[in-house]
């Protein structure tokens, strides 16, 4: 039986490598581990040269996703040259057209990681510009020599700090923020002192990068806290819309690493936000979604109130997966968030829960008042809550009603009075169906007396209201005559044809074009026999305008 070696050499050098390649690999599927490990023994052996067979292939099929993957996979296994490495890598994202930077990336760092000369001759290379830098190379070559050397490499990323070159000093700053130091607080010291002095220098254009690796720092390190904060405001005094992203970029990241004390001086620039700034918005809907968490709800609720009441034009809906989290995982949050904008009394607050409770695509969402921050207010003001939800949550009436009922078991008898026609006309009488299934849903629960006595007392009231409603509806005198109706239609068909004449009057720009009306009749007659008698009925035929 032939084996991977006998099939695989006949073929090294010609055009129909990559085919037999991929043909071994579906055979070899359920022992993938061990086709890769074989592969790359036949490299080392210097059986196969597998880097330059991918280098050297012109087209790499319709498998070429395939074919990339195993690539990845086999490299770190690879005894061969970096460079020879990165020309297969660059050669392979130039032949498919596509954007796998990011699928080398992590294959590549443990190709490196494997010997420390890698990561040196890494530097090198990054630094003459010898291929193209999907990848930040020299990032790459500093963080990943930094595991093995530490203090060598983070020496070597201070040092380009002084370079003339800008995007190697922004490289280096990245760098500086992604180390591991291992808790050697001597030269997280260090690094600290050589970037708050670039900051205080007037390095502007660089200040995101310092910003992110100043953080990095205190969190690997957090016994300069005073020095972090004094530093934060020092770089946002200017105000630089730059910032933005990358704070909200920062905030993410670290999720709940950062000291309150930080983490808001960091929020505080988020709401100045460009509504149209699509990427830092994304950020801000992750970070909200931190927050709800990690169980930050003060946080939350003060940093998006100040947000809506500062960005007019931003609307709650731009942070979907927030929506999301808060209508399927934290109703409870929720709930007091409701509560707690229809007492706000503002207007921006109330449109913010009509769109998060639009946004749902359940058919019902149940709502639930929080009574703790009901407790010790005036009278009056369960009454004032209910309006609130029924005028804004009209369109969702479960979600209205449901919060209403909710408050029946705290509000006064004054109050109950009130909030019980409010239930009843307009939400019951808008929605008959489908609130009476919901009160009858509610009665087989166990719910406050009070609260169930309301709601009995609704379903035989509206009852009552749709008897009284069938018992009227044969008078008469509440329909409107043959003839009157006749009338309301001739005087509503004069209406508009004054109305049209107007509009094309000798001032309408419909002048200037060729004008022709059209008329087939006046009007015509016909009867209807809905009774013994029949109906004779008079219909004015519209004008038909042709322009």
């Amino acid at each position: 039986m032939e084996t991977i070696k006998d099939k695989l050499l006949p073929v090294a050098g010609s055009d129909t490598f990559l085919e037999t390649f991929h043909q071994l690999y579906r055979e070899n599927l359920e022992k993938k581990d061990n086709f890769i490990q074989e592969i790359a023994s036949l490299h080392n052996n210097k059986l196969v040269d597998i880097v330059r067979e991918f280098n050297n292939c012109n087209d790499l099929g319709k498998y070429y996703i395939t074919i990339c993957e195993l690539f990845k996979e086999i490299l770190p296994f690879l005894q061969a040259d970096i460079q020879d490495v990165l020309n297969c890598i660059n050669h392979l994202i130039l032949k498919t057209h596509s954007d796998f930077s990011s699928l080398f990336s992590k294959s590549l760092e443990n190709f490196c990681a494997m010997d420390i000369s890698r990561c040196d001759k890494l530097l090198d290379i990054s630094l003459a510009n010898k291929v193209d830098d999907y990848f930040n190379l020299l990032g790459l070559a500093i963080i990943v020599g930094s595991r093995v050397q530490l203090n060598t490499y983070v020496e070597k990323a201070i040092e380009l700090l002084n370079n003339k070159n800008k995007v190697i000093i922004e490289k280096a700053l990245i760098s500086l923020s992604k180390i591991n130091y291992q808790s050697n607080k001597k030269l997280i010291n260090k690094v600290f002192n050589v970037v708050k002095t670039m900051a205080t220098n007037g390095y502007h254009e660089h200040y995101p990068n310092i910003l992110k690796s100043i953080l990095s720092l205190y969190i690997q390190k957090r016994d300069f806290e005073k020095q972090t904060i004094e530093l934060c405001l020092f770089i946002f005094k200017n105000e630089d819309e730059r910032l933005i992203q990358p704070t909200a970029e920062i905030l993410f990241e670290t999720k709940n690493d950062l000291p309150k004390s930080i983490y808001d001086i960091l929020l505080n620039v988020l709401f100045k936000v460009n509504p149209k700034d699509t990427l830092t918005l994304n950020y801000m809907n992750l970070i909200l979604c931190n927050l709800l968490e990690y169980n930050r709800e003060k946080d939350l609720y003060i940093f998006l109130e100040d947000l809506l009441i500062k960005n007019n034009n931003l609307s709650i809906k731009i942070f979907p997966l927030f929506i999301h989290e808060l209508l399927n995982n934290k109703t409870d949050i929720l709930n007091v968030l409701v509560t707690r904008w229809f007492l706000s009394r503002k207007i921006v607050f109330a449109k913010a829960v009509a769109e998060i409770i639009e946004d749902c695509n359940a058919e019902k969402i149940y709502l639930v008042c929080d009574k703790i921050q009901l407790q010790g207010l005036p009278e009056g003001t369960c009454l004032f809550v209910a309006r609130k939800a029924c005028g804004w949550l009209f369109k969702n009436k479960i979600s209205a009603v449901s919060f209403i009922v909710s408050l029946i078991d705290i509000a006064t008898d004054r109050e109950l009075e009130a909030i019980s026609s409010l239930l009843f006309n307009p939400l019951f009488i808008c929605y008959p169906q489908n609130i009476k299934e919901y009160f009858e849903e509610l009665l087989q629960q166990e719910i406050p007396e009070k609260t169930a006595v309301v709601i009995n007392q609704l379903l035989a009231q509206q009852e009552s209201f749709f008897k009284n409603l069938n018992d009227n509806a044969g008078i008469s005198e509440l329909k409107p005559s043959l003839s009157q109706r006749a009338q309301f239609k001739q005087h509503l068909s004069k209406l508009m044809n004054d109305a049209y004449k107007e509009k094309t009057g000798k001032n309408s720009i419909l002048q200037i074009f060729s004008h022709q009306t059209i008329l087939y009749g006046n009007s015509s007659i016909f009867y209807r026999y809905n009774n013994p008698e029949g109906t004779k009925k008079n219909q004015r035929n519209n004008e038909i305008s042709r322009i």
